[in-house]
């Protein structure tokens, strides 16, 4: 019924096929696209993401040449183990990981600047809240890594066209 709704809803042919297996692993997908990974292609190519079950066919992702693939069961069996230690997680994670709800989403620095001052995190990340939206992090143009909970928060940096902030939003 999921797999139905998220296909009625993107539309048909490799848009649908896209649209649900990105919904699905969104935090990788976000972790490879925010490292400079080429997972975002031209909308004439579909990008398959592959859901694996059994941890043993990891080993055979290399051999096949696929770049992205989806371990569910470790998935679930992570936030079944962050339920366990702490309860109030789970809302957390019901909000983020369901169909419904806030999502992760990478976002022009444009948005919350036109490049004429400097800001810290802390400044973009008030801007974003201004949107709505929770800045979680930021990747630099040049920078291969995404910094996610970024350490220097209070620190001014001037910001530059293909800098990119991420953000939990609704939209």
């Amino acid at each position: 019924a999921e797999a139905a709704a998220g296909a009625s809803a993107a539309g048909a042919g490799a848009d649908t096929l896209w649209s649900h297996t990105a919904a699905q692993g969104s935090a990788a997908a976000l972790s490879r696209y925010a490292a400079g990974s080429p997972t975002v292609v031209s909308k004439d190519k579909c990008v398959l993401i592959s859901e694996i079950l059994d941890p043993r066919t990891r080993s055979l992702i290399s051999v096949a040449n696929m770049s992205d693939f989806i371990m569910s069961n470790e998935i679930v069996s992570s936030a079944i183990a962050q339920v366990a230690e702490q309860r109030e997680i789970n809302q957390v994670l019901q909000e983020l990981l369901s169909a419904r709800g806030n999502e992760t989403y990478v976002r022009d620095a444009r948005i919350y600047t036109d490049f004429s001052e400097d800001l810290s995190f802390w400044d973009m990340a008030k801007r974003a809240r201004m949107r709505s939206e929770i800045a979680i992090g930021f990747k630099v143009k040049d920078e291969v890594q995404a910094r996610l909970n970024p350490e220097d928060k209070h620190e001014k940096r001037t910001w530059q066209l293909g800098d990119v902030l991420v953000v939990v939003s609704e939209d």
